[in-house]
Protein backbone atom coordinates (compact mmCIF):
# COMPACT_ATOMS: atom_id res chain seq x y z
CA UNK A 1 0.00 0.00 0.00
CA UNK A 2 1.40 3.42 -0.91
CA UNK A 3 2.59 5.62 1.95
CA UNK A 4 2.96 9.46 1.81
CA UNK A 5 5.90 10.57 3.94
CA UNK A 6 4.35 13.76 5.35
CA UNK A 7 7.25 14.10 7.76
CA UNK A 8 9.41 15.09 4.79
CA UNK A 9 8.95 18.85 4.52
CA UNK A 10 9.08 19.08 0.77
CA UNK A 11 7.61 15.69 -0.05
CA UNK A 12 5.03 16.31 -2.74
CA UNK A 13 4.42 12.85 -4.21
CA UNK A 14 4.87 9.17 -3.77
CA UNK A 15 4.54 6.20 -6.06
CA UNK A 16 3.63 2.57 -6.11
CA UNK A 17 5.11 0.20 -8.55
CA UNK A 18 3.35 -2.60 -10.23
CA UNK A 19 4.58 -4.43 -13.27
CA UNK A 20 4.93 -3.13 -15.80
CA UNK A 21 4.26 0.52 -14.77
CA UNK A 22 4.80 3.07 -11.99
CA UNK A 23 1.78 5.07 -10.72
CA UNK A 24 2.42 8.47 -9.09
CA UNK A 25 0.25 9.91 -6.32
CA UNK A 26 0.39 13.51 -4.92
CA UNK A 27 0.20 14.32 -1.27
CA UNK A 28 -2.80 16.22 0.08
CA UNK A 29 -2.67 19.87 -1.01
CA UNK A 30 -0.89 19.10 -4.29
CA UNK A 31 -2.12 18.35 -7.74
CA UNK A 32 -0.42 16.26 -10.42
CA UNK A 33 0.20 18.26 -13.61
CA UNK A 34 3.06 18.83 -16.02
CA UNK A 35 4.46 15.44 -14.92
CA UNK A 36 4.83 16.60 -11.34
CA UNK A 37 2.93 17.56 -8.22
CA UNK A 38 2.25 21.32 -7.84
CA UNK A 39 0.95 23.00 -4.70
CA UNK A 40 -2.72 24.01 -4.73
CA UNK A 41 -3.17 27.70 -3.88
CA UNK A 42 -4.99 28.17 -0.57
CA UNK A 43 -5.52 31.96 -0.55
CA UNK A 44 -8.88 32.72 -2.25
CA UNK A 45 -7.44 36.06 -3.40
CA UNK A 46 -4.84 34.29 -5.51
CA UNK A 47 -5.98 34.35 -9.15
CA UNK A 48 -4.58 30.90 -9.91
CA UNK A 49 -5.54 27.40 -8.87
CA UNK A 50 -1.95 26.20 -8.60
CA UNK A 51 0.99 27.88 -6.89
CA UNK A 52 4.11 26.56 -8.60
CA UNK A 53 7.15 26.55 -6.33
CA UNK A 54 4.85 27.60 -3.50
CA UNK A 55 4.35 31.01 -5.12
CA UNK A 56 1.01 32.60 -5.96
CA UNK A 57 1.55 33.94 -9.50
CA UNK A 58 -0.79 36.88 -8.99
CA UNK A 59 -3.82 38.14 -7.09
CA UNK A 60 -7.31 39.24 -8.03
CA UNK A 61 -7.98 42.86 -9.05
CA UNK A 62 -4.67 43.11 -10.87
CA UNK A 63 -4.67 45.47 -13.86
CA UNK A 64 -0.97 45.64 -14.55
CA UNK A 65 0.46 49.16 -14.47
CA UNK A 66 -0.73 52.69 -15.21
CA UNK A 67 1.81 55.43 -15.91
CA UNK A 68 4.48 53.12 -14.56
CA UNK A 69 2.66 52.63 -11.24
CA UNK A 70 1.21 49.26 -10.09
CA UNK A 71 -2.52 49.12 -10.81
CA UNK A 72 -3.42 46.29 -8.47
CA UNK A 73 -5.27 45.92 -5.21
CA UNK A 74 -3.09 43.12 -3.76
CA UNK A 75 0.54 42.03 -3.70
CA UNK A 76 1.42 38.35 -4.01
CA UNK A 77 4.05 37.11 -1.62
CA UNK A 78 4.64 33.39 -1.25
CA UNK A 79 1.30 31.61 -1.07
CA UNK A 80 -0.61 34.68 0.10
CA UNK A 81 -2.05 37.95 -1.18
CA UNK A 82 -1.60 41.13 0.84
CA UNK A 83 -3.84 44.17 0.46
CA UNK A 84 -2.44 47.37 -0.97
CA UNK A 85 -3.76 50.92 -0.72
CA UNK A 86 -6.07 51.11 -3.70
CA UNK A 87 -9.30 52.38 -5.20
CA UNK A 88 -11.41 49.65 -3.58
CA UNK A 89 -13.92 50.57 -0.86
CA UNK A 90 -12.41 48.08 1.59
CA UNK A 91 -8.95 49.64 1.15
CA UNK A 92 -7.37 53.06 1.72
CA UNK A 93 -7.01 55.70 -1.00
CA UNK A 94 -4.23 57.40 1.01
CA UNK A 95 -4.04 60.61 -1.00
CA UNK A 96 -2.20 62.89 -0.93
CA UNK A 97 0.29 60.54 0.64
CA UNK A 98 2.52 57.52 0.12
CA UNK A 99 1.42 53.95 0.70
CA UNK A 100 2.26 50.43 -0.44
CA UNK A 101 0.51 47.84 1.69
CA UNK A 102 -2.55 48.97 3.61
CA UNK A 103 -1.62 50.27 7.04
CA UNK A 104 1.49 52.06 5.82
CA UNK A 105 -0.21 55.30 4.70
CA UNK A 106 1.89 58.43 5.29
CA UNK A 107 0.22 61.77 4.51
CA UNK A 108 1.74 64.69 2.64
CA UNK A 109 2.50 67.70 4.86
CA UNK A 110 -0.64 69.79 5.38
CA UNK A 111 -3.00 66.80 5.31
CA UNK A 112 -3.94 64.26 7.96
CA UNK A 113 -6.34 61.46 8.83
CA UNK A 114 -6.27 57.74 8.19
CA UNK A 115 -6.66 58.35 4.44
CA UNK A 116 -5.16 61.90 4.29
CA UNK A 117 -8.49 63.56 3.48
CA UNK A 118 -8.40 66.21 6.23
CA UNK A 119 -6.82 69.56 5.33
CA UNK A 120 -4.64 71.07 8.07
CA UNK A 121 -3.16 73.97 6.10
CA UNK A 122 -4.50 77.53 5.94
CA UNK A 123 -4.15 80.33 3.38
CA UNK A 124 -2.00 83.39 4.05
CA UNK A 125 -3.28 86.97 4.05
CA UNK A 126 -0.81 89.38 2.47
CA UNK A 127 -2.74 92.69 2.57
CA UNK A 128 -6.19 94.08 3.30
CA UNK A 129 -7.94 97.45 3.20
CA UNK A 130 -11.37 98.52 4.44
CA UNK A 131 -13.07 101.81 3.55
CA UNK A 132 -16.04 103.38 5.26
CA UNK A 133 -17.85 105.65 2.77
CA UNK A 134 -20.29 108.47 3.47
CA UNK A 135 -22.55 110.43 1.15
CA UNK A 136 -20.15 113.36 0.91
CA UNK A 137 -17.65 111.11 -0.84
CA UNK A 138 -15.09 110.93 1.95
CA UNK A 139 -13.73 107.70 3.42
CA UNK A 140 -12.20 106.45 6.65
CA UNK A 141 -9.65 103.70 5.98
CA UNK A 142 -8.65 100.63 7.97
CA UNK A 143 -5.76 98.29 7.12
CA UNK A 144 -3.39 95.89 8.85
CA UNK A 145 -1.21 98.82 9.98
CA UNK A 146 -4.07 101.07 11.08
CA UNK A 147 -6.64 98.94 12.88
CA UNK A 148 -8.42 101.54 15.03
CA UNK A 149 -9.78 104.66 13.38
CA UNK A 150 -11.91 107.42 14.90
CA UNK A 151 -14.45 108.96 12.54
CA UNK A 152 -17.56 111.13 12.56
CA UNK A 153 -18.63 109.90 9.13
CA UNK A 154 -22.06 108.29 8.91
CA UNK A 155 -21.44 105.10 6.85
CA UNK A 156 -23.46 104.53 3.71
CA UNK A 157 -21.19 101.83 2.27
CA UNK A 158 -18.45 99.48 3.51
CA UNK A 159 -15.84 98.59 0.90
CA UNK A 160 -13.11 95.94 1.28
CA UNK A 161 -10.17 94.65 -0.72
CA UNK A 162 -7.97 91.78 0.46
CA UNK A 163 -5.21 89.57 -0.93
CA UNK A 164 -4.38 86.00 0.07
CA UNK A 165 -2.36 83.06 -1.17
CA UNK A 166 -1.93 79.31 -0.88
CA UNK A 167 0.59 77.04 -2.61
CA UNK A 168 -0.64 73.50 -3.22
CA UNK A 169 1.74 70.58 -2.67
CA UNK A 170 2.67 68.47 -5.67
CA UNK A 171 2.28 64.87 -4.46
CA UNK A 172 2.98 61.78 -6.55
CA UNK A 173 -0.17 60.31 -8.04
CA UNK A 174 -0.99 56.67 -7.37
CA UNK A 175 -2.05 54.70 -10.44
CA UNK A 176 -5.69 55.33 -9.53
CA UNK A 177 -5.47 59.13 -8.99
CA UNK A 178 -6.62 61.29 -11.89
CA UNK A 179 -6.91 64.87 -10.50
CA UNK A 180 -6.03 66.89 -7.39
CA UNK A 181 -7.76 70.22 -6.79
CA UNK A 182 -7.27 72.08 -3.52
CA UNK A 183 -7.38 75.82 -2.94
CA UNK A 184 -9.12 78.71 -1.22
CA UNK A 185 -12.78 77.67 -1.13
CA UNK A 186 -14.19 80.50 1.03
CA UNK A 187 -13.20 84.00 2.08
CA UNK A 188 -15.31 86.75 3.63
CA UNK A 189 -15.40 89.88 5.75
CA UNK A 190 -17.64 89.80 8.80
CA UNK A 191 -18.59 93.12 10.40
CA UNK A 192 -20.70 94.13 13.37
CA UNK A 193 -21.92 97.42 14.81
CA UNK A 194 -21.38 97.35 18.57
CA UNK A 195 -22.69 99.63 21.28
CA UNK A 196 -21.37 99.83 24.83
CA UNK A 197 -18.53 97.51 23.79
CA UNK A 198 -20.48 94.25 23.79
CA UNK A 199 -24.01 94.91 22.50
CA UNK A 200 -24.30 93.94 18.83
CA UNK A 201 -26.72 96.30 17.11
CA UNK A 202 -26.44 94.83 13.62
CA UNK A 203 -23.91 93.21 11.31
CA UNK A 204 -23.30 91.59 7.98
CA UNK A 205 -21.04 89.51 5.75
CA UNK A 206 -19.20 90.60 2.62
CA UNK A 207 -18.09 87.63 0.53
CA UNK A 208 -15.17 87.52 -1.87
CA UNK A 209 -16.31 88.56 -5.34
CA UNK A 210 -14.71 85.42 -6.83
CA UNK A 211 -16.86 82.29 -7.21
CA UNK A 212 -15.20 80.13 -4.55
CA UNK A 213 -16.27 76.61 -3.55
CA UNK A 214 -14.79 73.23 -2.66
CA UNK A 215 -15.85 71.92 -6.08
CA UNK A 216 -14.13 74.75 -7.93
CA UNK A 217 -11.28 76.18 -5.84
CA UNK A 218 -8.93 78.54 -7.69
CA UNK A 219 -5.65 76.82 -8.48
CA UNK A 220 -3.67 80.07 -8.67
CA UNK A 221 -1.26 80.56 -5.79
CA UNK A 222 -2.57 84.09 -5.06
CA UNK A 223 -6.02 85.66 -5.37
CA UNK A 224 -7.53 89.11 -4.83
CA UNK A 225 -10.99 89.71 -3.38
CA UNK A 226 -12.97 92.94 -3.60
CA UNK A 227 -16.55 93.64 -2.60
CA UNK A 228 -18.73 96.19 -0.86
CA UNK A 229 -22.03 96.43 0.94
CA UNK A 230 -24.50 99.29 1.39
CA UNK A 231 -24.96 100.35 4.99
CA UNK A 232 -27.82 102.24 6.63
CA UNK A 233 -26.93 102.36 10.29
CA UNK A 234 -28.34 104.13 13.31
CA UNK A 235 -25.07 105.50 14.63
CA UNK A 236 -24.61 107.24 17.96
CA UNK A 237 -21.52 108.52 19.68
CA UNK A 238 -19.30 105.71 20.95
CA UNK A 239 -20.52 103.03 18.54
CA UNK A 240 -17.93 100.79 16.93
CA UNK A 241 -17.93 98.95 13.60
CA UNK A 242 -15.69 95.93 14.12
CA UNK A 243 -14.39 93.70 11.32
CA UNK A 244 -12.75 90.31 10.78
CA UNK A 245 -11.54 88.73 7.53
CA UNK A 246 -11.44 84.94 7.25
CA UNK A 247 -10.64 82.23 4.69
CA UNK A 248 -10.28 78.45 4.50
CA UNK A 249 -9.15 75.74 2.08
CA UNK A 250 -11.15 72.96 0.46
CA UNK A 251 -11.25 70.77 -2.59
CA UNK A 252 -11.28 67.22 -3.85
CA UNK A 253 -9.39 64.60 -5.82
CA UNK A 254 -10.56 62.23 -8.54
CA UNK A 255 -9.77 58.52 -8.42
CA UNK A 256 -10.32 55.74 -10.95
CA UNK A 257 -12.04 52.47 -10.11
CA UNK A 258 -10.24 49.87 -12.22
CA UNK A 259 -12.93 47.30 -11.47
CA UNK A 260 -15.77 49.37 -12.98
CA UNK A 261 -13.78 51.69 -15.23
CA UNK A 262 -15.42 54.76 -13.64
CA UNK A 263 -14.00 57.91 -12.04
CA UNK A 264 -15.21 59.28 -8.69
CA UNK A 265 -14.55 62.45 -6.68
CA UNK A 266 -13.58 62.33 -3.02
CA UNK A 267 -13.94 65.65 -1.16
CA UNK A 268 -11.53 66.73 1.53
CA UNK A 269 -12.64 67.81 4.98
CA UNK A 270 -12.36 71.61 4.88
CA UNK A 271 -9.34 73.17 6.48
CA UNK A 272 -9.54 75.43 9.57
CA UNK A 273 -10.30 79.13 9.18
CA UNK A 274 -7.42 81.56 8.97
CA UNK A 275 -8.35 85.01 10.29
CA UNK A 276 -6.87 88.48 10.07
CA UNK A 277 -7.91 91.95 11.16
CA UNK A 278 -9.79 90.53 14.14
CA UNK A 279 -10.82 93.45 16.34
CA UNK A 280 -10.01 96.16 13.80
CA UNK A 281 -12.67 98.86 14.08
CA UNK A 282 -14.02 102.24 13.18
CA UNK A 283 -14.93 104.19 16.33
CA UNK A 284 -17.72 106.73 16.03
CA UNK A 285 -17.35 110.21 17.49
CA UNK A 286 -20.39 112.34 16.70
CA UNK A 287 -19.96 116.13 17.15
CA UNK A 288 -23.30 117.40 15.91
CA UNK A 289 -24.54 117.91 19.46
CA UNK A 290 -21.87 120.55 20.18
CA UNK A 291 -22.11 122.43 16.89
CA UNK A 292 -24.10 125.67 16.65
CA UNK A 293 -25.40 126.00 20.20
CA UNK A 294 -27.00 129.43 20.55
CA UNK A 295 -28.42 130.98 23.64
CA UNK A 296 -31.57 133.07 23.24
CA UNK A 297 -31.82 136.21 25.25
CA UNK A 298 -35.18 134.95 26.44
CA UNK A 299 -33.74 131.72 27.88
CA UNK A 300 -33.74 131.62 31.61
CA UNK A 301 -30.38 131.74 33.28
CA UNK A 302 -30.98 128.27 34.73
CA UNK A 303 -31.52 126.78 31.26
CA UNK A 304 -28.48 128.61 29.94
CA UNK A 305 -26.34 127.20 32.73
CA UNK A 306 -27.61 123.66 32.16
CA UNK A 307 -26.85 123.89 28.43
CA UNK A 308 -23.43 125.37 29.08
CA UNK A 309 -22.55 122.62 31.55
CA UNK A 310 -23.65 119.96 29.06
CA UNK A 311 -21.48 121.49 26.35
CA UNK A 312 -18.48 121.50 28.66
CA UNK A 313 -19.11 117.86 29.58
CA UNK A 314 -19.23 116.80 25.91
CA UNK A 315 -16.12 118.78 25.09
CA UNK A 316 -14.16 117.31 27.96
CA UNK A 317 -15.18 113.79 26.92
CA UNK A 318 -13.56 114.39 23.53
CA UNK A 319 -10.28 115.83 24.85
CA UNK A 320 -7.38 113.66 23.92
CA UNK A 321 -9.24 111.62 21.28
CA UNK A 322 -7.36 111.04 18.01
CA UNK A 323 -8.05 113.23 15.02
CA UNK A 324 -11.10 112.31 12.97
CA UNK A 325 -10.99 110.70 9.56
Amino acid sequence: MPICHLNLEYRTSYRETTCPKTTYFCCSGYEYTQSRCIRICTDPLCNSHLCDNDQCPGCVHDYGTYNGKPARAYDASGMNCYQRCSWRSDSNLCFPGTCERIGSCSCTSGFSGSSCTTIDSTPTFTHWLGKLHENSGGTADLDQNNQEVWTNKIPTRLDFEWFLSYTRPNPDFHSYIRAFKVGIMESKVSWSQKRNTYQVVTGGTINCDMALSNSNPPLDSAIQCTNDQAASLNIIHGDEIEVEISAKLGGYFTYHDFDTGQNHNRYFTDGPYQRTGSGAKWRQRQLTAVHHWKTSAKMSSALTNRCWNKIQHWKSSLDGAPALE
